[in-house]
């Protein structure tokens, strides 16, 4: 493995009295050597070590990164382009080397070790562990939208520091912390999705240094690693050493294929927002009012899917949402597009549902929506009631291919009950023992009590629905009340409970 000036300045820190390095992090020294050979123009990949009186019949003085053993006291005598490091005569050359390559061979057998992990498939926890060996602090790994996917260490949160338990416990880097660059029209993101080389920052608000380094495959930035300086100080020798690690962690993550390319910010939002990790609101305002919305405005969330996913079908979509409706804004998600509809800003008359309509039967899709929200930082919730209107919309007998959750916020709370409890033990006695008649006889009279309660006990609505003369539905309500009493229906401690009963019984028992 290759070094650099700043690793061997930093870990052999006992033994320079002064020196001269470039601002450069690439690594680029393969080795160390005493200079014996005068007459050559030394490599540029070793470093090389020589007295002070030998450095004075040296002609190539401009040329090399050397260690120069001295008594001198003034060290800005030697006039060199280059690197150098200053050793007072304590130390002799022999002495010299042994240090310096005890620490070359220290990285060629930890090179050595994470490349048999990789040669061996083993998980990239294992070289995180080993990362954290050399850079002295735990380390997150990050995808490309800015989520934990794994780090250093064997606990959560091993360590008692505020921006390392946000990192690990949120699941994001805390960026909303950092402070926009000064001088530049590129926002927060749009640097960190650039730099191609580690960096390191300081929270403004709170005494810690952070370092950043992205992971490219390609040419496409594939995640990212962070850490904060709770071990160790975080200097150029880490950005050194991480700008290395990310390429390791590059190639472990296109063999684990667990990278996804970078999403748009109105996709960071919705990630962020429906895994609990919600923007500070200044910052969230600001990716907002790039579509001139703000987070007070009202809602909608639609989740379109198909039987099978099809790229034809979700750019017919796409290209139909961008033309036709501003206000909106989509992406592709867990095998499904969702749709961002802003009601406020909405500029005409016409629902999105009713315009999609046509060509959600013509490419064979259906679409589950929320209600509408102003709630921004419940995000999750109207997510989730957009794609459970989808689930018990398309498990349903309905021909509609558009569903709305409020028509299904009973099969929720029946769902929710199912995976709890035992459902015969809600049922009121006197609704099982209609129900019993009803599987003895073949009738329906459970249905009808429903549909009676519901109308509010009224018989002209409870026989219209029921597509029955009010005569006939007159003598299904006497033998009714014949099974279980007539102050028993007319109690209205009653209604809801039979309600229940009823709705339970001919939602899930039969």
């Amino acid at each position: 493995m290759k070094l650099n000036t700043h690793i061997i300045k930093e870990d052999l820190s006992n033994l320079w009295a002064d020196l001269k390095i470039e601002d450069k992090t690439d690594l680029n020294l393969l080795d160390v050597k005493i200079l014996t050979d005068f007459n050559s123009k030394p490599k540029e990949d070793i470093i090389y070590i020589l007295s002070a009186k030998s450095l004075e019949k040296y002609d190539y003085k401009d040329y090399f990164t050397a260690i120069i053993i001295t008594n001198s006291k003034s060290y800005n005598s030697f006039v060199l382009t280059k690197n150098i490091f200053f050793v007072k005569e304590d130390y002799n050359e022999i002495d010299v080397m042994n240090k310096v390559q005890d620490l070359f061979n220290y990285y060629n057998r930890w090179e050595n070790l994470v490349y048999e992990h990789l040669l061996k498939n083993d998980s990239i926890k294992e070289i995180l562990n080993l990362g954290k060996e050399i850079m002295g602090n735990p380390i997150a790994l990050f995808d490309s939208n800015m989520f934990c996917i794994s780090f250093s260490g064997e606990e959560l949160i091993p360590y008692d520091d505020p921006i390392w338990t946000d990192v690990v416990k949120k699941g994001h880097t805390s960026i909303d912390l950092i402070p926009f660059l000064k001088d530049s029209d590129s926002d927060l993101y749009s640097f960190i999705k650039t730099s191609h080389n580690a960096f390191i920052y300081k929270f403004p608000k709170i005494d810690c240094n952070c370092l950043h380094c992205n992971l490219y495959n390609k040419e496409t930035r594939c995640g990212s690693i962070c850490m904060t300086e709770i071990i160790s100080p975080l200097t150029t020798k880490s950005i050194s050493l991480a700008n290395y690690l990310s390429y390791i962690l590059s190639a472990s993550m296109e063999r684990l294929t667990i990278y996804r390319d970078s999403y748009s910010e109105i996709e960071q939002i919705f990630i962020r927002y429906i895994s609990n990790n919600p923007y500070t609101d200044s910052y969230l305002n600001h990716i907002l009012s790039k579509f001139n919305w703000f987070a007070t405005d009202i809602f909608r969330v639609l989740v379109i899917k198909g039987n099978e996913k099809n790229s034809t079908s979700w750019n017919a979509i796409f290209l139909f949402l961008n033309e036709t409706f501003s206000y909106c804004q989509s992406f592709e998600y867990n095998d499904s597009i969702v749709i961002f509809q802003n009601i406020t800003r909405q500029n005409n008359d016409i629902l999105l549902e009713t315009a999609m309509s046509p060509l959600i039967n013509k490419l064979n899709l259906y679409c589950g929506i929320s209600t509408e929200f102003s709630e921004f930082k419940k995000l999750k919730m109207y997510y989730e009631q957009a794609d459970t209107a989808y689930s018990f919309g398309i498990s349903s007998t309905t021909d509609r291919r558009i569903f709305y959750y409020q028509d299904y916020i009973l099969d929720t709370i029946l769902n929710v009950l199912t995976s709890s409890i035992n459902l015969e033990t809600l049922l009121m006695p006197e609704i099982k023992k209609l129900n019993e008649y009803d599987k003895e006889t073949n009738s329906n009279y459970v249905d009808s009590l429903y549909i009676y309660l519901s109308t509010g006990k009224s018989l002209k609505r409870s026989s219209s629905k029921l597509f029955i003369h009010r005569n006939t539905f007159i003598y299904r309500l006497n033998k009714i009340i014949e099974l279980i009493g007539k102050d028993n229906i007319d109690n209205p401690d009653n209604t809801l409970p039979y309600l229940l009963s009823c709705w339970i019984i001919i939602k899930s028992m039969r």
